[in-house]
């Protein structure tokens, strides 16, 4: 009888693990209660040889990405007035581009030539191929979103470092990443320091050289709509009354003043969680910094904003609120008066994909690609984008999201890229837009 029992025990457990060989995941909370990180698919016979290994290294997985967000959760804040021009030399900044992929090259160069005080800027081109077109969103995964990190370090990690290296009377703080260079690591098991963003596996890197060296991407998700981004940098420059290398909205008379925030409809039933990560601890962070703020609040049990006018910053739990994903486009809220230049954050994980549905281009939430579309938030020729956003590209939890003081360091009129950082809380963050702009 108990070898009986053995012997089913023992095939039971050869059952489980064989199941197990497929895909393992390791579960822990996130907006609706658990993570799903799905580890990488191992054979049978690797399985029952290493099933001890397997979890070892799921263990390791979740520690190390506690440990990365703990890394970017204590970067100090650098502060850049944007009245003393002088504290951001241009020497400071590189731009980096794919010289494999035309789009890349193309906004490149209308960067340079458009954005103002750029011409002279350090510029340095990677080499990674990428398909002219994809047809579906399995070939945008592999190719615009998702790179090997063995593909990173050599084509994108190490040219950087390199040039860096050699050029250090330039002492770099800031580097843009062009248009054309993948925006997430395929990763299995986490095991080194490629995973994540590439702009958080960059920001690691750096910081194993000893330099606090951070990131932002401009690619609005087309070559359009990322040209129109910058033409809007430009012409907002153009107005300025003492124009400059950091670009403020503040003097022209085309910033707005109010700052949008809701929890309304949430149903992930996070209750506890709105006072401090949610829309309402944004409203009580930035009023406790400036008391004359203006805010507009809607809470748990109302409605949507369905209007928005003069909008400075704008937070949201977008499909998380039973709003669907293109909040944006269907005219579920429309922006109004001076409202093309703002800050936006949402609580969607996946806000920095490219694509998350069975079509190309499909993703079932609000992501940056729809909030800098041509008709986005109720405008017809871009009008209504915002200038600076916040995402993640993968699902950061609720904790992962930025900290609630994202927007009061944008209110005291420090740069975007700064701002984004210094309140970051996950290595699968990503930031987008200019790196030197501010309210």
């Amino acid at each position: 009888m108990k070898k009986s029992l053995m012997i089913l025990m023992g095939l039971i457990i050869l059952l489980i693990v064989t199941a197990t060989s497929l895909v393992f995941i390791a579960n822990i909370r996130n907006f609706e209660g658990e993570y799903n990180i799905k580890a990488q698919v191992l054979s049978v016979i690797d399985i029952k040889k290493n099933a001890d290994e397997v979890y070892r290294k799921a263990n390791n997985l979740l520690s190390l990405l506690d440990e990365a967000s703990k890394e970017v959760d204590n970067i100090p804040l650098i502060v850049f007035p944007v009245s003393d021009k002088n504290l951001v030399p241009l020497k400071n900044l590189l731009i980096v581009y794919n010289s494999e992929n035309p789009e890349s090259l193309t906004l490149k160069d209308y960067y340079i030539d458009n954005r103002p005080g750029f011409k002279s800027a350090n510029v340095i081109g990677i080499r990674y191929s990428i398909p002219d077109s994809c047809a579906d969103s399995d070939c945008l995964e592999k190719t615009i979103e998702y790179m090997h990190k063995d593909a990173f370090r050599l084509a994108v990690r190490k040219p950087i470092l390199s040039w860096i290296s050699s050029h250090p009377e330039k002492e770099i703080k800031h580097v843009v990443l062009m248009r054309g260079i993948p925006s997430k690591l395929i990763y299995s098991f986490i095991e080194d320091d490629a995973y994540g963003s590439v702009q958080h596996a960059l920001f690691r890197s750096f910081s194993s050289m000893g330099a606090q060296i951070l990131i932002t991407s401009l690619d609005m998700g087309s070559v359009e709509s990322t040209k129109a981004y910058i033409s809007k940098i430009r012409d907002t420059h153009n107005k300025m009354l003492q124009p400059h290398l950091v670009i403020s909205a503040k003097d022209t008379g085309k910033v707005g003043d109010t700052y949008y925030f809701e929890d309304a409809q949430a149903r992930l039933g996070l209750n506890n969680s709105y006072s401090e990560d949610g829309a309402l601890g944004r409203k009580e962070e930035l009023i406790k910094k400036n008391p004359e703020a203006k805010v507009e609040y809607r809470g748990p049990g109302e409605k949507h904003f369905n209007s928005a006018k003069n909008v400075l910053g704008y937070m949201t739990w977008g499909e998380n609120a039973n709003w669907g994903g293109n909040y944006m486009l269907n005219g579920s809220v429309r922006f109004s008066g001076n409202s093309g230049w703002y800050l936006i954050d949402t609580l969607e994980s996946y806000n920095g994909a490219w694509t998350s549905g069975p079509k190309a281009g499909e993703h079932f939430q609000g992501n940056f690609i729809k909030w800098f579309s041509r008709n986005a938030f109720g405008g017809n020729n871009y009008e209504n984008t915002p200038v600076a956003a916040v995402t993640s590209v993968e699902e950061p939890g609720l904790r992962g999201k930025n900290k609630p003081e994202l927007f009061s360091c944008w209110d005291r009129g420090n740069i975007f890229i700064d701002c984004a950082w210094s309140t970051s809380r996950t290595p699968f963050f990503q930031a987008i837009g200019d790196p030197w702009v501010t309210k």
